[in-house]
């Protein structure tokens, strides 16, 4: 179950939820209160690539979730004893995760779990990375397989409450960062606003590890699809946020070496705007097919049907998004979508159960062969 979070599907949403936010993201207030980097927050770099961080316990008890809670408990009524069984952690005392997007982009991301109680390290270590080792790195403790390489997982416990899942290549790395007090970077905004009581909020830096590396790939040989959104990645600086609770407000600011360098960024951000609804269209799409599955349980239903009207409010808020020029080398791109954090966390749950659901219908028969006839 938590293995999840670092491969496969997970990680991809995660990510194309990220890479949403570059493009199409309300600027946070200068004088917004600033409330303690607590929930692991304190453990995200403000000079990082980026971030998405949900308050899992505050959503998950909310109002808007009481439907899914119900027939969550109808259709998996052991769920929460499964997921301790393959997690170690009770889910009704997760507070917040954190996702941190690290310096390749064809690595998982971090996660960063915070506890609302102390956690047994021995039973989470054993139901997560079972026979696995102790190592140091910098003096400081970290779990992994044995014989593992520095591509597979690794977990370290930053405390009683707070947990850190990754490659070992990418824990070492958190390991080895040099934390800044003053908590001084381009996603320092971003990071005081997650700290106080919004459900959901995102941050990307735009000069980080994560897209240089995007550009570095890129740059070899781009799709031709893609070619045509390289120029953002030139932009000199660039912050994008989502601030999501009532509705969903999304801000990118970049600034260019030259006026003719934000104008080919101007070009490359409305084609990503396009990009973005044909993709939407295509969702669409595959949640009417995903409802003909008869084989789609009650629950998987459910999240399925709630995704088509928040899909819409999406579509609707890409259309109206503004992206305009600011002085000679400045852009900036801001939409509203007029759905809540519920409705875009409950997004990514049916998103994953429709994968599965999709890999569980019904396979066509092969044709049998015709028995020769006896001459």
């Amino acid at each position: 179950m938590m293995r999840s979070l670092l491969t496969g599907a997970g990680v991809r949403l995660v990510v194309l939820a990220l890479l949403v936010v570059a493009v199409l993201a309300v600027p946070l207030s200068a004088g917004e209160k600033k409330e303690s980097l607590a929930g692991g927050l304190a453990l995200v770099p403000a000079n990082g690539s980026g971030f998405i961080t949900i308050r899992v316990g505050d959503l998950y008890r909310s109002d808007a979730s009481k439907a899914f809670r119900e027939k969550l408990a109808k259709a998996q009524p052991k769920f929460a004893e499964k997921f301790k069984k393959n997690s170690g952690l009770d889910i009704d005392q997760i507070a917040r995760v954190t996702v941190v997007l690290g310096n390749d982009a064809e690595r998982p991301p971090l996660v960063i779990i915070a506890m609302s109680k102390a956690v047994d390290r021995d039973k989470v270590r054993d139901a997560q990375m079972p026979k696995s080792e102790e190592r140091k790195h910098g003096g400081k403790t970290y779990y992994t397989r044995k014989e593992a390489k520095e591509r597979d997982q690794a977990l370290h416990f930053a405390s009683d409450r707070v947990l850190v899942l990754g490659s070992i290549k990418d824990v070492e790395q958190f390991l080895d960062r040099k934390v800044d007090s003053k908590g001084k970077g381009p996603l320092r905004a971003a990071l005081g606003t997650a700290a106080g009581k919004v459900p959901l909020v995102g941050g990307l830096n735009l000069q980080g590890g994560f897209f240089g590396s995007i550009k570095k790939k890129l740059g070899e040989k781009p799709p031709p699809e893609v070619k045509e959104m390289l120029p953002l990645l030139e932009a000199k600086s660039g912050v994008a946020t989502m601030v999501a609770d009532k509705d969903i407000r999304l801000n990118a600011s970049l600034t260019f070496a030259d006026k003719d360098a934000a104008a080919e960024g101007e070009k490359a951000a409305k084609a990503i705007q396009k990009l973005l609804l044909t993709q939407i269209s295509r969702g669409q799409e595959g949640l009417e097919e995903a409802l003909k599955n008869e084989k789609l349980g009650e629950l998987e239903r459910y999240l399925v049907t709630r995704t088509k009207p928040f899909l819409s409010k999406v579509e609707q808020g890409i259309k109206n998004a503004k992206i305009e020029r600011r002085k000679d080398r400045g852009l900036v791109a801001s939409t509203t979508i007029k759905a809540n954090a519920a409705d875009a966390t409950l997004l990514l749950a049916s998103s994953l159960f429709v994968a599965v659901a999709s890999e569980r219908g019904p396979k066509p028969e092969k044709p049998k062969p015709e028995k020769s006839k006896a001459n």
